[in-house]
Parts: structure tokens; sequence; C-alpha cells
């Protein structure tokens, strides 16, 4: 077994699980939810992926359906990416050895500012730097710890479908309190405009605000609805928000 798992939920206009399939499998153990319809396409992800799902939901619903199944539980590190991320700059292998290195719990890519994403947090920034410790990171394209991904699991109810995901992980981490977590600016990635996919048509698993564009994922839970899901989830579990920031940058 590998050290890193890659986990992808996948639909009919992925790049990332193959691009992961093709380019990171000397490095990395493959995990695939297919909630698409194309027989070629998930024949292909089947055949090559350690272990597969065909699950209609959304990312963390059906990572959390298959995190023990799989055994998901066992890699020192696991990314959790969205099935459009596109490679700008960079090795993602590099996310894992400095996660390993910082001994952090969550680490990310930073995002392309041409990309989708109105989390200017989260946009590259220029510079010296390698590294933000930041107390905040978004779902999109995440990358966890064992002990960060267990601790997550071990509280998440399955049912939060996008929005919040992020901050309930990052609450569960102690991010907003410790120095455990942040942004690799030598690494970028692209989450694209619907317009710029090769197929108009798939799970758009981010929660940008006011985004114009209208993805699948509004089909299945209208952006209202997510966000009221998500304000439930907060009260129920005690948890909050806070004003997401840079805390130190490392050279």
């Amino acid at each position: 077994m590998k050290n890193i798992a890659i986990y992808v939920s996948a639909g009919n206009n992925d790049t990332f699980a193959k691009y992961a399939i093709e380019n990171l499998s000397s490095d990395c153990d493959i995990f695939v939810n297919y909630y698409g319809n194309n027989h070629n396409d998930a024949k292909f992800l089947f055949k090559h992926s350690k272990a597969f799902s065909n699950k209609n939901t959304t990312k963390f619903v059906s990572l959390k359906i298959n995190y023990n199944k799989f055994k998901i539980n066992k890699y020192d590190c696991v990314y959790v990416f969205d099935d459009d991320c596109i490679l700008v700059q960079g090795n993602l292998i590099d996310l894992y050895k400095v996660l390993d290195h910082l001994n952090l719990k969550l680490i990310s890519p930073s995002h392309d500012p041409n990309g989708k994403g109105l989390i200017k947090l989260m946009h590259h920034v220029p510079g010296n730097h390698k590294f933000r410790y930041t107390n905040f990171i978004e779902m999109n394209f995440p990358i966890f710890s064992q002990e960060a991904l267990h601790n997550y699991m071990k509280v998440y109810d399955g049912k939060l479908c996008g929005w919040g995901n992020d901050w309930w992980f990052c609450h569960t981490n102690l991010s907003n309190r410790q120095l455990n977590c942040g942004i690799y600016d030598k690494v970028i990635v692209r989450n694209p405009f619907a317009a710029n996919k090769i197929h108009n048509y798939g799970l758009l698993s981010d929660h940008t605000y006011n985004n114009i564009e209208k993805s699948d994922i509004d089909n299945y839970m209208s952006k209202g609805d997510r966000r009221n899901q998500w304000i439930k989830t907060m009260i129920r579990y005690n948890l909050r928000e806070w004003r997401r920031k840079n805390l130190k940058y490392l050279y």
C-alpha cells in the first residue's frame, strides 16, 4: 500500500480522476466514486482505480460511505479533490511532502484567480515565500493527514452535501486556534468555469459565494437549501464560521 490516497467523485465531465490515474498512480492509490452515466468512462475508472463505487451523491457524502469500506483510513495522506481540477503549476506530490515535513493536518494548493472561486484567501499569492499558514482551506482541493481526516469522519454526519464541509473539517481540526493548516503557493490549480470544461455537465462540489454559474450540485440541492442545511448543521453541532486570514509565511 502506498502512503498517499487520492479520492475523486467523478462525473461525465471528469478530467482529474483520469489525470491522476495516468500521472500519479506510481505515487498514489486512486479511489473513485463515479456518478456519471458514461459507460466507457465508468469502465476505465473501474479498471484503473484502487477501488470504485457508483453513488449518485456529492463528494464528502460518498467519502463518508467509502472511508472505512475502502480502507482510506489507513493512508498517511488523503487528497479529496473535485473532478475538474487542472494543474497549472508545480507537482501535486509536493503537497504531501510539505504536509509531512511541517506536521500539518490540512494543506491545499493555491487557486488560480483566473478560475472559478471567490474566496480570495485561496488565490495564488506570488512572492519568495513557499507556504502560508492560514486558519481555513476550501473544500475544493483539500489534502488531509490521516489524523485530520479521521477527526472529521468521526463527527461528520454524512448528510451535509456541499456548503460548509470546509468550515466543519477546519473546525474539527482546530485550524482557527493552531498553526496546522495552510496553502502551498508553489503549486497552483485551476477550478475551471463550466464554459471551459470538456462537457458542460457534472458535479461542481465547491460552495463559492454568489457564483453566477448554475452547476449540477444546484440541481442536486439548490444553493439556498445547501446554505440552510449548513446553518442547521452549525446549530446542531455547535459549529461556527470565522474571518478567514493568512497567519504566517514560510520562505
